[in-house]
């Protein structure tokens, strides 16, 4: 998110009045400090305000998405909550109060994460700047049973050496040697807009799995490239958009990524 100036309007996704950036103040009540709404915690530092109903937020707090998919739980949508529990990534538990953490929305789920581990995996699996890729830490996965790569979706193979299984010291994510470098966007011949890479597409946002290549399902559970444009419905293999990209890299240099 780009940074804002004071006086500048957001919509948050489960607020219906827009809201009013007011830069580092501190918002008081009768001189009360006011809580975030989302967080519970006082607002001290850069927030946003709603002058409608005095609903507030810190400024990181509305930069966070209302829900995500998570390649650890690649079935279910998560939510952000106020929730006591234990994160399962990095698993610290917090059950005297309640903490930002993405829960499953299935009820017989206890699937949950929390905030900074969320953001870490995030991360990684998007446009890595230049100056940050030593900090992708790849090891050889030493594990014989079949590991999918969560950037193409095709097995690992110990036994070949390019297939090779590598996962990430600080994500966890499992990747083939050479898919530690792709191409977050881009450009096909068969398609009007430009496709993004994604480690989980989620059923509920309305992508259908057949490639629009090859004939073949795509498994949008694990990666792939597909078109934001909700109207397209336009998904294929990550193998079959980069054997179509138009010249190489047609968006950019800045659009290849390490992981």
């Amino acid at each position: 998110m780009e940074k804002q100036s004071i006086g500048m309007e957001i919509q948050y996704y489960s607020h219906q009045h827009k809201l009013t950036f007011l830069g580092s103040e501190e918002q008081t009540d009768g001189g009360e400090i006011i809580s975030c709404h989302l967080c519970e915690k006082p607002i001290t530092a850069a927030s946003y305000n709603c002058h409608d109903c005095n609903f507030s937020l810190h400024e990181s707090c509305a930069k966070l998405n209302g829900k995500i998919s998570h390649r650890f739980h690649r079935q279910h949508r998560l939510t952000l909550r106020l929730a006591p529990g234990t994160c399962h990534i990095c698993r610290i538990s917090n059950y005297l109060e309640n903490i930002l953490m993405y829960v499953c929305d299935d009820i017989d789920c206890d699937f949950r994460v929390d905030v900074k581990c969320a953001s870490l995996s995030s991360k990684c699996e998007q446009e890595a700047e230049p100056e940050s890729e030593n900090q992708y830490q790849f090891v050889l996965l030493m594990r014989a049973e079949t590991i999918r790569c969560d950037v193409c979706g095709i097995d690992c193979d110990l036994a070949d050496f390019v297939s090779e299984p590598h996962i990430c010291t600080v994500c966890h994510l499992v990747v083939h040697d050479d898919c530690r470098s792709i191409q977050q966007r881009v450009s096909l011949r068969q398609h009007h807009h430009p496709l993004v890479h994604a480690c989980v597409i989620q059923e509920s946002e309305g992508v259908k799995s057949e490639c629009r290549i090859c004939p073949n399902e795509v498994s949008t559970i694990y990666g792939c490239y597909y078109c934001s444009d909700p109207e397209c419905n336009f998904v294929v293999h990550g193998s079959c958009a980069l054997e179509n990209t138009i010249e190489q890299n047609p968006i950019g240099d800045q659009d290849e990524y390490q992981i």
